[in-house]
């Protein structure tokens, strides 16, 4: 077997996919988040290195929005990635377990800085992105901006949500990844 070499990019791409495959999967939300976390820091760390943390989309939003509640999910994701990178440090012996907004929520910043500094995003990052404002989580933060295409999928997502919930929702997001994937082997 031959010994492939992938760039940053390339990882975090792949680990990011798959956190949002296994996220609709319904996988183990602490595990997901530590991968979904180490994408996030991988595309803070390249857009600082490269003196784009302007583009970022985290950080455009984040210095520009002053949103309590975002600044708060920051601090938040914050700790949750100290406590699991950092087990020698800290006086923190435990913390709250990872629930399934903040789990999407650091997908979603992932898939977007992704998308900000790469100009590309996957079917994976899409349905991240629909998944948020499908379950409502970011109708505060619409100066975000929504691709024109997605609003009328949006508004059929958030009728699912609201009549039977995030669960249905992430089934239904799931059947259609697993036929895009399917599509795509076909292809291939």
């Amino acid at each position: 077997m031959e010994n492939k070499k992938i760039s940053k990019k390339q990882a975090a791409r792949r680990q990011l996919d798959a956190a949002i495959g296994w996220f609709f999967e319904d996988g183990d939300y602490l595990p997901i988040y530590n991968i979904a976390s180490c994408v996030f820091v991988i595309t803070e760390d390249l857009a600082r290195k490269g003196n784009i943390k302007d583009k970022t989309f985290y950080g455009l939003t984040l210095e520009s929005s002053g949103l309590d509640q975002l600044k708060a999910l920051k601090r938040e994701m914050g700790m949750k990635h100290g406590f699991l990178k950092h087990a020698d440090r800290g006086d923190l012996s435990e913390i709250n377990d990872v629930t399934e907004m903040q789990l999407a929520a650091i997908l979603f910043f992932a898939a977007k800085n992704y998308s900000c500094l790469f100009q590309e995003q996957s079917v994976q990052m899409e349905l991240i992105e629909a998944f948020m404002y499908s379950a409502g989580w970011l109708d505060e933060f619409q100066e975000i901006g929504l691709h024109e295409k997605y609003l009328e999928q949006i508004n059929r997502y958030k009728l699912i949500a609201k009549s039977e919930g995030t669960g249905r929702l992430k089934q239904i997001m799931l059947s259609q990844l697993y036929t895009i994937r399917k599509l795509s082997q076909k292809r291939a």
